[in-house]
């Protein structure tokens, strides 16, 4: 190796190695809340305040009586079983359930709502609903991610829409961004993705 490339390789490795550091650890919000320490999953998010942040799961089912509401940044993080390879962390709707979607985004306006509802985490979770509940409805979406997930007897898996007066072509504040499905599996009663 020339005595450039000795001093310089090294160095350029660390700078890789802690830029993807950087990026892994970039989709993790700052506040972090234990779902069962509160009574709901509502209450979690709530705790975590505007800031957002991470609602950690456990290996359980949690019954759900009515949507959980959802703001921006913010990520629902289960427990995945590596030996059967699915998530042993359960959110279905209860039978006296009240309402359409397990998840709800809140709905505001784009052009209302400057951060679009940013930033919307799901990893490792079995929803499950009914012919009559769907799983999540994001309006305004600016990046949603759904990993290693299952979705299962829901009326519908995911529902994303642009609520906004504005014709289109809408401006680039207030245009969607991307929803990111990785390793999940649907079964819906009517429409997996919308």
């Amino acid at each position: 190796m020339t005595p450039p490339m000795k001093y310089f390789l090294p160095r350029y490795l660390a700078f890789l190695l802690a830029s993807i550091s950087l990026l892994a650890r970039a989709d993790v919000p700052s506040g972090r809340v234990e779902a069962d320490d509160f009574p709901t999953l509502q209450a979690a998010v709530d705790a975590l305040g505007t800031t957002g942040g991470e609602v950690r799961l456990g290996a359980k089912t949690y019954w759900l009586h009515q949507p959980v509401r959802l703001k921006h940044r913010i990520r629902f993080q289960g427990v995945m079983d590596s030996k059967v390879r699915d998530s042993v962390t359960r959110i279905a709707a209860a039978p006296d359930f009240q309402g359409d979607w397990l998840f709800e985004t809140v709905p505001v306006p784009a052009e209302k709502n400057a951060d679009l509802n940013k930033d919307i985490f799901f990893f490792d979770l079995h929803l499950t609903g009914s012919e009559k509940v769907g799983g999540i409805k994001a309006e305004n979406v600016d990046g949603m991610r759904l990993e290693r997930c299952r979705l299962a007897s829901l009326k519908e898996g995911v529902l994303v829409t642009q609520v906004t007066a504005q014709p289109r072509p809408w401006s680039w504040d207030i245009s969607p961004g991307g929803v990111f499905i990785k390793n999940c599996i649907f079964r819906c009663f009517d429409t997996a993705i919308q």
